[in-house]
């Protein structure tokens, strides 16, 4: 039986050396390259049926992937509501669809901690990228990352979520990781739309 609580945080105990597919759309990569969000929230979502809305339920890792490696994977979905959030929330403007990358890994991080909502003061406007002031909270499960490295986008195909990393894919990413830590790879800067008048006066 799993040891990993329902509520409330917890840390990895150990560092693992597997590394992970985790898909996340855009915008909410380039945050995470380019603007240093640490924390990503995970779901399943129960498509809408008659009668009833659809319904998003916040996952927790399995036990085995805490304190490993997560390849952060973009996907080719384009989420418009983490665009109005980024805007609302930091003040940023989401490069477009076209510009972003898209089917290819991004990033690595070691999933270090989970927390829920009620059991995180982080949650209560006190953390910028989950629930800061004047802007919603992403969600009630929140997976923290640290050790954080971009690299240069490694074009793959899509895999479940959570997967552990294709192994003929593994050196080629530890070789950009290594070129990007070294400083030989800078991230890319992308283009983002100039702000309108609507966007300027949105309450």
């Amino acid at each position: 039986m799993s040891s990993i609580p329902l509520a409330g945080a917890y840390r990895y105990t150990r560092k693992g050396m597997g590394v992970f597919h985790l898909p996340l759309s855009r915008p909410w990569t380039w945050a995470l390259t380019h603007h240093g969000m640490w924390s990503v929230f995970v779901h399943d979502v129960e498509p809408a049926r008659p009668g009833v809305p659809e319904r998003r339920h916040p996952l927790h890792p399995p036990e085995a992937v805490l304190g490993c490696w997560l390849a952060l994977y973009a996907t080719r979905e384009y989420d418009e509501e983490a665009v109005e959030w980024l805007r609302g929330a930091h003040g940023l403007e989401s490069p477009t669809r076209d510009v972003l990358p898209a089917g290819a890994y991004v990033a690595m991080a070691r999933l270090a901690e989970v927390s829920t909502v009620g059991n995180d003061s982080r949650a209560f406007g006190r953390d910028a990228w989950w629930w800061p002031p004047g802007a919603s909270c992403r969600g009630t499960v929140a997976w923290w990352l640290e050790e954080v490295q971009v690299f240069e986008p490694l074009v793959a195909a899509p895999a479940q979520r959570l997967a552990p990393m294709d192994p003929e894919l593994l050196p080629e990413l530890r070789e950009r990781v290594r070129l990007a830590r070294d400083g030989i790879w800078r991230p890319e800067v992308y283009a983002t739309p100039a702000l309108t008048l609507r966007h300027i006066f949105e309450p």
